[in-house]
């Protein structure tokens, strides 16, 4: 910031006032979050039913993971590897989360979930909505982009996830440094971070 990267102000001031919130009334709490990571494809169909009689009315979030080196690859004439893909919604204040592999035994729970007549909400469209589209997933109806409005509400801010997170999601430990590690947590976190951004964003838009 002292060097002119002024758009730093605004999360430099919001980590000031975290500090100060932590300090007087200890550390926020942590989402409450049902995750449902890596099942059976008999008990992924039963979340995916679940959802679409239960909650169709809900935001459905969507999120893909790629090999690493593909993440800045944005020549989508061929199909990129996905490796797994990640559901969430918030229904009775709580965050429910899937988190499965991109592979046989689950692409009829994909299909289900990405055609949906729920609002899709995804983070960079750009990246997930062509490549799931080279895979012959047509996603209708309407997919609303969390980073646009994100960038269009704080023009100044850095568009990465991680950097929303931190702001639209209180209590939320940071997380990116989990890929390898726990992938299925990872991408079901950045599903619920993108749902929960939503909403939040949603709301201040409104």
């Amino acid at each position: 910031i002292m060097r002119g990267n002024s758009n730093w102000t605004a999360l430099w001031l919001h980590d000031i006032q975290k500090a100060l919130d932590i300090a007087q009334e200890g550390p926020p709490k942590a989402p409450d979050r049902l995750l449902t990571l890596d099942p059976t494809p008999t008990a992924a169909k039963e979340w995916a039913y679940a959802f679409c009689k239960y909650w169709p009315d809900k935001a459905l979030a969507f999120d893909i993971e790629t090999p690493y080196g593909e993440k800045d690859n944005e020549d989508t004439d061929a199909p990129s590897t996905i490796n797994r893909i990640g559901f969430a919604y918030r229904a009775d204040h709580r965050t429910r989360a899937l988190s499965i592999p991109f592979g046989a035994g689950y692409l009829q729970v994909v299909q289900l979930l990405l055609n949906t007549n729920a609002t899709r909400v995804v983070w960079n469209r750009h990246f997930d909505v062509p490549r799931l589209r080279l895979h012959n997933f047509l996603l209708t109806g309407p997919i609303h982009d969390a980073q646009e409005m994100w960038h269009v509400l704080y023009p100044d801010l850095p568009k990465k996830l991680e950097v929303a997170g931190s702001v639209l999601v209180p209590g939320q430990p940071y997380w990116k440094d989990q890929s390898y590690s726990k992938p299925a947590y990872y991408n079901a976190v950045d599903a619920c971070v993108t749902v929960e951004g939503y909403e939040r964003l949603y709301g201040v838009a409104s």
